[in-house]
């Protein structure tokens, strides 16, 4: 039997992205990964959604994206701040799946990985809520300009 897995990417982007200091679903340039295999339907991508549709079960769930450091805008009016990227279950946060990274310089790359366990149940299922989103959240009051090159954000079945 094949590992049921799915997932998004997001290759040679150069459109920029303001992260609030409340957070957002990264939405940005998303397309269902291409891969050969997917197991069964455990994992559904929705692009379009910017979500992962998951069945009731344990998923690992991991978010990887590669950030190009924020520019001077009228959003944020500097070159500098922190971006926490954290994973969220049928819109609310599931603790344990941060990660963050710094950005000093405008144009300078970075590696923003986070993720970890998420259940699914059938309760979720029947509300919903069965799904998960990729958020990234600012240090900045002001926000964070970025631009997100590449990305993927994928989901593996476990049990």
């Amino acid at each position: 039997m094949n590992t049921p897995f799915g997932g998004l990417q997001v290759a040679a982007n150069t459109t920029a992205f303001t992260v609030p200091a409340a957070g957002a679903k990264y939405t940005t340039g998303w397309a269902a990964i291409a891969a050969g295999q997917h197991g069964d339907d455990s994992v559904q991508e929705s692009a379009v959604n910017s979500r992962l549709v998951l069945e009731p079960g344990v998923y690992f769930v991991q978010a990887n994206f590669t950030i190009e450091g924020e520019f001077v805008s009228g959003t944020s009016g500097d070159t500098v701040g922190t971006i926490t990227g954290q994973i969220f279950r049928g819109g609310v946060a599931v603790a344990g799946t941060r990660g963050k990274v710094g950005l000093e310089a405008e144009g300078e790359v970075d590696q923003l990985i986070f993720g970890g366990i998420v259940e699914i149940t059938e309760a979720q299922k029947t509300a919903g809520t069965n799904y998960v989103e990729a958020f990234l959240l600012s240090g900045d009051a002001n926000g964070n300009d970025v631009i997100v090159s590449e990305a993927q954000f994928n989901a593996l079945r476990l049990h």
